[in-house]
């Protein structure tokens, strides 16, 4: 009932954005598919190492656990997957970890062994690099151990070629007539290693309007819509027209909860529910990680009052 070894096959990598193949460093978190079988030491499978109840004790032979994620070097008396990040390119920015998302893994058969093999699925993230980083590619690796010290010759991929980008969050000032309602752009953009750029395969970025922020000398200004969606790194937080001329400051909150202030930027009123992405800010000014923008009433479409040609 005891195997000589695990093997890990048929893996497979979605990542947080999978209409667009990436994932933020911070954003939690890129996903591992992969079958683990129990194998005695003719390669066959040991097909008593099942989750089913042995004893009054409730133990089963199975003794690897399947719902810890389980750091490297997983051990008998630590016993886990074993993660581990390998073969960064072009090369590991520092402060960039492979960690456990919030999410625990999970397992077929109501994760359960099932006559020596189960199929694993396992969330991770990065954490976001101490500064600037291009493109970062990786592999994810696996090297479990269970409670009787069974394990594998080396670790296995379960995950290859995750990309990972280092991105923000930008608004823009917008103006217009205050007769008619009024769009604020917003963006994604990623570091491609000497500038921002958008991020045109950025389908998947949404947060809700009540993240949004608003500081206003006007009144019954607010967005129209309750969730800003972006297509090609774009995206628009619509405002309703307001009772006047004026202008309003804005804000998204990317953090967890009721943001904070900062006099520095123009928005110093934070959102009250947060949209829980923070691997979108971004220090703006001062301390303020969180895009800001201000939105002008009574302006004409042109920026210029008055324009004049030279020849």
């Amino acid at each position: 009932f005891i195997p000589d070894h695990f093997t890990i096959t048929l893996p497979s990598l979605t990542a947080a954005c999978s209409t667009g193949a990436f994932t933020y460093f911070g954003q939690d978190g890129f996903t591992t598919v992969f079958t683990i079988t129990a194998q005695n030491a003719g390669n066959n499978t040991t097909a008593h190492y099942d989750t089913k109840t042995v004893d009054a004790g409730n133990n089963s032979y199975a003794k690897l656990g399947l719902t810890t994620w389980g750091a490297a070097p997983a051990s008998s008396s630590s016993p886990g997957f074993g993660f581990a990040a390998s073969s960064w390119q072009p090369s590991q920015p520092t402060g960039a970890t492979l960690a456990a998302s919030a999410t625990t893994p999970t397992a077929t058969n109501g994760n359960t062994w099932s006559a020596g093999t189960t199929t694993v699925t396992a969330k991770h993230w990065i954490t976001r690099p101490n500064s600037l980083a291009s493109d970062t590619t990786l592999n994810v690796t696996a090297l479990p151990v269970d409670s009787d010290g069974v394990t594998m010759s080396s670790a296995a991929t379960v995950g290859s070629s995750a990309l990972q980008r280092y991105g923000r969050l930008r608004l823009f000032n917008a103006y217009g007539s205050e007769l008619l309602p009024m769009n604020v752009p917003v963006r994604a953009e990623y570091y491609n290693g000497s500038s921002w750029q958008v991020n045109a395969s950025d389908g998947c970025t949404s947060f809700s309007s009540g993240s949004v922020a608003l500081s206003s000398s006007i009144t019954s200004v607010s967005p129209f819509v309750p969730t800003i969606t972006f297509a090609n790194g774009l995206g628009t937080i619509p405002l309703i027209k307001p009772t006047g001329a004026g202008s309003v400051d804005l804000a998204i909150n990317l953090g967890i909860g009721s943001g904070t202030s900062d006099s520095s930027c123009n928005t110093s009123h934070p959102a009250t529910n947060g949209a829980g992405a923070t691997w979108l800010q971004y220090t703006w000014c001062t301390n303020k990680t969180d895009p800001n923008a201000r939105a002008t009433f009574g302006t004409p479409k042109s920026r210029y009052i008055y324009l004049r040609e030279r020849y």
